[in-house]
């Protein structure tokens, strides 16, 4: 049986019929090294990154007590006006808090997930790298990127935390995806960002499996 390989990635099978069969073969002998965008990189104060978050919690957890303790000292007489308006007010006490306190979110994410315990850099979600420079007290918040190289894809590859099943089994805290095709076009990252295509990424929720 004659095999050739198309420059679509497919394997195509010539019969002596001479029909020929499509079998998508695409594997992960691919990669991709992901550069760093300089013109993103931020250079911020530790101290007053802390700062801000500590600001952005109290601000958030305040205002969910102070603003629910005066809807439930007056739960009664709410209820008479209207006997669905006490949980309304409530989720307008939670969507306060979001508001006041959506300035510092950024910063709270930062101080929480930055390097500790010796590590080089460590990822903050929303596609960051933080790097701590502990001579200058300051931290580096870094992107990388890089181009999609699943069969007819333009899109990009940006970070994002590993779904729980890559935690498990290969220890990563933070995958790839495509920016155009999504979870569909999944990427293994190590810790010199290289990027190598994971077509079998299981992004189904361990807690499922364990409830049933």
């Amino acid at each position: 049986m004659k095999q050739t390989i198309d420059g679509s990635g497919n394997v195509q099978f010539g019969t002596v019929r001479d029909s020929t069969v499509n079998v998508n073969t695409y594997t992960s002998d691919k990669y991709v090294q992901l550069t760093e965008d300089n013109s993103k990189t931020l250079k911020l104060s530790l101290p007053k990154v802390k700062y801000s978050a500590y600001v952005g919690a109290s601000k958030f957890i305040l205002t969910v007590i102070v603003g629910n303790a005066l809807v439930l000292l007056n739960v009664s007489n709410l209820t008479k006006i209207l006997p669905i308006l006490p949980p309304l007010l409530v989720l307008v006490v939670i969507g306060a808090a979001i508001i006041w306190a959506q300035g510092h979110f950024d910063d709270f994410r930062r101080n929480r997930n930055r390097p500790r315990n010796g590590n080089s850099f460590a990822f903050a979600g929303n596609n960051e790298i933080l790097r701590e420079d502990r001579a200058t007290n300051s931290i580096t918040v870094a992107t990388f990127s890089g181009a999609c190289v699943y069969p007819k894809c333009d899109g990009d590859i940006y970070l994002m935390w590993a779904p729980d099943r890559e935690k498990l089994a290969k220890g990563s805290k933070f995958v790839g995806i495509c920016s155009k095709c999504g979870k569909a076009h999944s990427y293994r990252v190590d810790n010199n960002f290289i990027a190598t295509p994971a077509p079998d990424m299981d992004w189904s929720p361990v807690k499922q499996e364990q409830s049933k």
